[in-house]
Parts: structure tokens; sequence; C-alpha cells
């Protein structure tokens, strides 16, 4: 005579059975890119009052980035969003007006954010293409070019405008 057996499993989370967790985002110095330059196509960047700043600096901080424009100090908030697909983590950039310090006037060199998204886009996709590349924290625009500074050195990259 044989008696009916139940099996009960735990509950778990769907995971993809085709591609692993890990492998379902980018890797960080492009998560990188895809944050700065969705930061320089903010809609902030039109308005009346942020409209004519050039920007000196974008750092990294733990929450998303600080930038220094030739005027002001502010922050810009990378909110991640739930999972809807496979694929690169969604994200929404938040600028928050409370960050916003007027700074004193300073000898610094910067560049509109339309401006240096066209210039950085050819140089970011370059670092991310090297594989010994770490994570962009800060980029530098300087009268030659650009510094950038990742997790592990510093390099300068010189521009000839022709």
């Amino acid at each position: 005579m044989e008696f009916p057996v139940k099996i009960q499993f735990p509950k778990q989370e769907l995971v993809s059975p085709i591609i692993p967790t890990p492998l379902q985002a980018l890797p960080p110095q492009v998560q990188r890119m895809r944050e700065i330059e969705a930061l320089l196509n903010h809609t902030i960047w039109q308005s009346e009052e942020f409209s004519n700043e050039m920007i000196c600096s974008i750092k990294k901080t733990d929450t998303g980035y600080d930038v220094t424009t030739t005027s002001y100090h502010m922050h810009f908030t990378i909110q991640p969003l739930p999972p809807i697909n496979i694929g690169p983590a969604q994200f929404n950039v938040v600028f928050d007006p409370s960050s916003v310090e007027k700074r004193a006037s300073a000898n610094t060199f910067g560049i509109s954010p339309s401006q240096m998204k066209g210039e950085l886009a050819d140089l970011l996709l370059e670092i991310c293409k090297t594989p010994a590349t770490s994570t962009i924290e800060e980029i530098k625009r300087t009268e030659e070019g650009y510094t950038f500074r990742t997790n592990e050195n510093t390099f300068t990259v010189f521009l000839q405008h022709v």
C-alpha cells in the first residue's frame, strides 16, 4: 500500500534561469557612464537659472553626484528603480534644489553640459573598453582637457581641437 507524498518547497524569488543574477546588470564603469550621461541630459540645464552654467567638475558620492559649476555647488541623487526586465539597472537622476550653494568666484575653467556630453561620449566609451579600467569617481574639466580620478588612479586626457 502506497501513501501519498506531499513535498513543499520554500518560496523563492523568480530569477532568470538563463541569465545569472550578477550578469543582469552592466559593469560598474558602464553604469557610471550611463549615470553621468543622464545627469548631463537633466532638464535643470535648460532652466533659466542654470542654462548658462559651465560645469567644472562632477564627483561621485554615496547617493549620486556633486556637481560644481562656475557659480554653484549642487547635488544630484541617483534613485534606483525596481527592475522591470532583465537588463541594465534602471534609475532616475533627481536634482536636489536644497543642495544648491552659491560659490565664491574662482578662476575655474568650465564647459556647457551639452558640450561636455559631446566631448565625454567618445572618451568614456574608450575608457570603458579598457578591461583594466576601474570606475570613474571624479571628472574635472581643465583648460587643456579632462582629469579623471578613478578608485585606482588619476589620469589626464588632453584635447586637441582641430
